[in-house]
This record gives structure tokens, sequence and C-alpha cells, in this order.
């Protein structure tokens, strides 16, 4: 794996423990910075890479250690540290030897800063805006601290300096498994895979949720009064985003109705066919795997999918965002909704707070589509006290229940996705021209520190100084905390709040997408028939009462 995305140093030392490579190669790629890349065709099912056992970094390789093993039975002797915190502890005692660690080749390699939801300032967690995801990243946050209090008698154990007994090392570490790690089914942490890591990510196919073709062929069975939706609504390719025959006459009557699907479907385009490698440990061969699951071409990147994730899962975990991932989901206020609506969604009317289950009830899909739960809840809702006796069993089929109640839903729908949105502090157009000026901020600073960092290794390589150790200096690890609690150069506090901005930016794109679909929903519903002359005043009285049943 001759690559100058890998250094020859770390090459050379995988190569010595016996980790092989077949028909890949580490790179510098422009998704992902790093990655790996066939260097020939690939066939799906084959094996790329294998990395030995002893090449891992895992709560086994640390009781290996007879210093961690000694540190653990004085510090924990009755095994209350969880696995996650062993290896952070390994990793950390691995890093502080510098040079004369195993794994000092692979450890140079780590990154040196991470821009998970652990790492993330209170100013840049407050950047979030959502309330949802403050909450989440200050819970993440909590647990990094909590765990790294609770460790605070190993780390004394193995008598390791101050910084690297520091909270910030201790989030770096933390960061390096939650990001990094690799699935082990005996050990909850995982293990840390010499360039298996390398990998990208790339989410698995896209679910099954409504688009705006099954709502709009919905709204097309009400006009031709049936009470079922046409067999494009119910057709699974269709639900997952592509496009029916049977769809075209209805979607085409309106400009809109068209622009809003292909807007929608970019979400997922690319996903639905593409199934991306993964990796597990063979006992039989004592390995760690990488296989395909798909051809790939020479030049192409080999991606790894390591579940299905939201893009704050993925900030949280593993410090990133995808701009387009067809699992994202953006959570509307429950305030926003009618009263009754909020009741079928088992959200109680009387409190502000409420729990993350009770918010993520109602949400949308990329695509701007309401989940399942809250289209059920919204028609249930909306309807009138004879239709729920009588249609109920529509909503739970998926299907609408009458044209007046599936204006009043979308209305609904459509005026909570206009609430959450208002209730963010910034715009989208003021989000975009932060990140455009925030990304050109990055590259100058960027060149200015890789220009500092040049003058000082050449002032490293001083005749007074060739008595220095080469290398220990560059071990990732804690640097300087600054007034926040949180490390980092300007330039990585800049990136820090580009994946903050690019994540806000997903969750508003999502509203707006949400938007227009109600939109395009509602212009279909007028064709099938006038809204009610009393529809606005239903839906201001639907805000204003609670339901009796």
């Amino acid at each position: 794996m001759d690559s100058p995305a890998a250094s020859p140093e770390l090459l050379a030392w995988c190569s010595a423990g016996g980790l092989r490579c077949h028909g890949v190669k580490a790179a510098f790629v422009a998704e992902g910075w790093r990655g790996v890349v066939a260097v020939r065709d690939i066939a799906a099912g084959m094996c790329v890479l294998r990395v030995p056992r002893r090449l891992l970094m895992c709560v086994e390789s640390a009781r290996r250690d007879p210093e961690m093993q000694a540190a653990l039975e004085q510090a924990d002797p009755q095994h209350l540290l969880s696995s996650e915190q062993v290896l952070a502890a390994h990793l950390l005692h691995e890093a502080a030897k510098g040079p004369a660690s195993f794994w000092h080749p692979y450890i140079r390699s780590l990154p040196p800063s991470y821009t998970t939801a652990a790492c993330l300032s209170e100013a840049e967690v407050a950047a979030l805006q959502a309330p949802t995801a403050v909450q989440a990243a200050r819970a993440a946050a909590a647990a990094a601290h909590e765990q790294h209090c609770s460790a605070r008698a190993l780390l004394r154990s193995l008598r390791l300096e101050p910084k690297w007994r520091s909270a910030a090392a201790w989030r770096w570490a933390a960061s390096t498994i939650s990001s990094r790690a690799m699935h082990m089914p005996a050990d909850p942490a995982g293990a840390l895979a010499p360039l298996a890591d390398f990998h990208n990510f790339r989410p698995p196919p896209f679910p099954v949720t409504p688009t705006l073709s099954s709502l709009v062929a919905g709204a097309s069975a009400l006009l031709t009064e049936r009470r079922e939706p046409t067999p494009a609504a119910l057709d699974p390719t269709l639900a997952a985003g592509a496009p029916a025959a049977a769809d075209k006459g209805v979607v085409s009557s309106s400009s809109q109705a068209a622009a809003v699907q292909q807007q929608a479907g970019a979400a997922g385009a690319g996903e639905m066919d593409i199934l991306s490698g993964d990796g597990h440990f063979d006992e039989a061969t004592n390995e760690y795997l990488i296989h395909t699951h798909t051809d790939i071409a020479a030049g192409e990147q080999v991606f790894l999918c390591y579940g299905r994730y939201t893009n704050l899962e993925l900030l949280i975990h593993y410090g990133f965002v995808l701009p387009s991932i067809s699992h994202d989901t953006a959570v509307l206020q429950p305030c926003s909704l009618p009263p009754a609506v909020r009741q079928q969604l088992g959200v109680p009317d009387s409190s502000t707070h409420h729990t993350p289950e009770q918010q993520m009830a109602a949400h949308l899909h990329a695509n701007g589509a309401p989940c399942w739960e809250l289209l059920r809840a919204l028609r249930l809702g909306c309807a009138s006290s004879a239709e729920r006796k009588s249609l109920a069993y529509l909503a739970l089929k998926h299907c609408p229940i009458s044209t007046v109640s599936e204006q009043l839903a979308f209305k609904a729908l459509r005026g909570a996705c206009e609430a959450t949105l208002a209730a963010f502090p910034t715009t989208i157009t003021a989000d975009e021209q932060q990140l455009a000026a925030l990304g050109a901020l990055i590259a100058e600073l960027a060149e200015q520190e890789a220009a500092a960092a040049g003058q000082q290794g050449a002032a490293e390589q001083a005749p007074q100084q060739a008595g220095q150790q080469q290398g220990e200096g560059h071990v990732p690890g804690p640097v300087k905390e600054s007034s926040s609690g949180v490390n980092g150069s300007c330039t990585q506090q800049q990136e820090r709040l580009r994946v903050v901005l690019e994540w806000r930016l997903a969750q508003k794109s999502i509203l707006h997408k949400g938007v227009a679909l109600c939109d395009a929903v509602l212009a279909a519903l007028e064709a099938a028939a006038p809204t009610a002359p009393d529809a606005g005043r239903q839906i201001a009285a639907m805000h204003r009462a609670t339901p009796r049943w």
C-alpha cells in the first residue's frame, strides 16, 4: 500500500506486523481527506484488507501490557470501568510512551484533534441552534466528563504526566475510539485497526419513507373519489424515491411538484443501489477483515458502512456531517403542532419540556416528508370526530381520510415547518454566507499554520537540537486548553464551527423541503376539491382547543 496518505513508517510497521492489502491503497481523496482507493478493478465479495490481531489496539491488548494490567488491578479491582474507558486509558498510556510504544507509528497517524460533540465548546454547542441537537451535544460532553472523572485513578496509577491525564487528553482518546474503533463481537469498545480506519463512510440504502409522489397520488385518489391511493402510492420502489410511470400525470400537473420531487430525490440519489463494504473479526484467521459488497473500478474509493445514522448522530459520534444523506431527519417543535395532533403523538400539551423520544416523534425525513408516525397523527388529529370513528383505519394504512382533513393536515404541517424555521436565530442565507466566509478563513489559517510548522521543523533540525528524539513531538495528543476548556488551534476551532454550520444548514434545508412538499400536496388537493371556506378558521380553532376524545 504505497501511498503519500500513509507515512512510510506506518506502512513499514504494518507490513512487518503481517497486515496485507489486496488491490487497494491509502490515498488523499476529495471526499473525506484520507481514504482507501482501488488500484485495480475489485470484484464484489473480495477481502481487500487483513489486519492481524497483534496490531489491534483493544481491551485485550491493554490487559496484555503488565503495566496496564497492574494499574487496572490497583485502580479498578471490581472492574467498574467500561471497556471504552479501559481502551481510552490504554491509548493515552501508549501515546505517552512516544517512540517506545509498539503502536507509535499508528498513533502518529491519528488526527491531532476531532470535531465530535464531546470536543465542542459551549459556544459551538449553542451554535447548533436546534434544542434537540444542543441537548444531545451537551449530553455527549457530560458523558465524556463523567467517564474521565471515574477513570482518573487509573490514569494516576499509570503514572502519566498531567497533560496526558487532562480533560483535553481524555476527549482526544475518547473521540479516537468513538470515531475510529471497529466493531468486535466480544468487546463493546471495539478495536483500533491500523489502515482499516482510513476507510470513509457511505450510508446504507435509504429507508422507505413517504414521498411527494405517494402523497400526491393520495390526493389523486381523492380526485377520482377512491378511498385507496393509486397503486403508485403503495409501490415500495416509489416510496423509496424511484419515479413510477403511474405518477407522471399527477406530478407533471404541477411544475412545483416536479421541482420538489427532484429536490427531495437528490437526498438519496446514488445510494439506493450502492452497498458499501464492511468489516468483521475472523476468529479462524485471527484477523480483522474488510470485504467489499459491490464491484469497484480502479481509482474508485472503497467505502465502509458503519450503520444507519442521521447527521446529528454522525456529528456526535464521528465528528462530520454529510450534506445530502437520506437517513437525516429534522425535528419539528411539538408546540408548533395543533393539540389534536400532539395528542395523537402522545406529547403532553401542558409541558414545554419534552423527552427526546417525544421530540423525535414529530420529524421530517431528508426529502421533507413527514415520518409515518407524524403523518398518521396529522391525518387522525385533523379529521372530524365522525371521520375518526368510521375511517380511522385509512390513516393506519397510510391513506388520506378525506380531502378536507388532508388539507388541514398539510396546512398544519406547513405551519409547523415555518414555525420551526422561524425559531432559528439565523436564516439559511445567513448561514451560507457565514459558511463561505469560514471556509476562506480556514484555508488562510491552514496556510499560516503550515508555514509556521515548516519554520519550527527547520529549527528543530538545527545542530543544537540534534540530540532530541525525532518524531516524539509529532505524536497526537493533548494541547493547551483555551479558556472555554476545549483544546485546539485556531484552525481546529474553525473546523468545529464549520461542522456545526453544515449541520444546521442541512436541518433548515429539510424544513424548507417540507414547506415546498406541503405546497405541492395542497396544490394537488386543490385540484381534487376546492378548499373548504372555513379551512383557515378550522386550523386556528385546532391550535386553540384541546380535543375532547
